[in-house]
């Protein structure tokens, strides 16, 4: 007896939702639909993204970034554990072997771009919470080349 009363509650189910999905009643979700939700973004997270992509635009506005200042695109992290955001980049081959001053003038022309976008969007940031990494590859390996602040550059 309850063999037929689960059968008969599982027939009913089924002919009560043809019908509505025949007319086009039925649920159907987009396959966008899980992209459309609202998801969970810190501030932080935003200018980290919209720090990249201040940089990326000016930089697209050159004939290309690497042949000019001899460095990788710069990426911006926010420190969580510093405290502060942080750029990098990666030097180019011959690089080292510039003069000096040509060095010095890239790397503040680097750090005045991330700087300067990191402004735009934290407007209160202080000379400690911002720092640019340039990084040599050796052997694979990154190792510190130079180090900047909002305001100055040193080389390691």
């Amino acid at each position: 007896m309850q063999f037929k009363a689960v059968v008969y509650a599982a027939l009913g189910s089924t002919l009560l939702s043809v019908p509505g999905t025949a007319l086009g009643q039925g649920k159907s979700e987009s396959k966008f639909e899980a992209y459309l939700k609202p998801a969970q973004v810190t501030r932080m997270d935003l200018i980290e993204l919209k720090t990249r992509i201040g940089i990326l635009e000016r930089l697209l506005t050159t004939d290309s970034f690497m042949i000019e200042t001899g460095m990788s695109i710069p990426s911006v992290n926010y420190s969580a554990r510093d405290q502060q955001m942080q750029a990098s980049t990666t030097l180019g081959l011959g690089f080292e072997k510039l003069p000096l001053e040509t060095i010095m003038n890239r790397l503040h022309r680097v750090r005045i771009l991330c700087n300067s976008v990191l402004a735009e969007l934290m407007p209160d940031l202080q000379k400690d919470d911002f720092v640019l990494r340039v990084y040599r590859v050796q052997n694979f390996e990154p190792k510190l080349f130079a180090q900047c602040d909002q305001f100055d550059c040193v080389l390691r």
